[in-house]
């Protein structure tokens, strides 16, 4: 997995392709997930578990927090913890649609509900 993800930061950086947050968002979560969990401890969760393959920062928003990881310098992966009225939701997106079969950053982000 990790000469996977290699291969895809040596490909980004080779090509210096970019993304933002908004762009992300603006294409279907690829994963959507609903918990009884607390926003701060599934962001912690998957923050954990990202830290493993790249650089992850945190921000607070209106009503949650936005967690992104970056490996090689390049944002790949987002994913928004909310709480809509009783129950937390976590879309992740990342970005370019290559990844294997079970991407491990995404399979993090539903790990991280139960």
């Amino acid at each position: 997995m990790n000469r996977v993800m290699g291969t895809l930061a040596i490909m980004l950086s080779i090509t210096g392709c970019t993304t933002t947050p908004g762009l992300m968002r603006a294409n279907a979560p690829h994963v959507l997930e609903v918990s009884n969990k607390d926003v701060k401890t599934i962001s912690i969760c998957i923050a954990d578990k990202w830290e493993k393959y790249g650089v992850v920062n945190q921000r607070e928003t209106r009503r949650g927090i936005s967690l992104t990881t970056s490996i090689g310098g390049k944002l790949l992966y987002l994913a928004d913890i909310e709480l809509v009225k009783d129950v937390t939701i976590t879309k992740a997106y990342k970005y370019l649609q290559y990844s294997p079969d079970a991407n491990p950053l995404l399979v993090a982000v539903s790990d991280c509900q139960a």
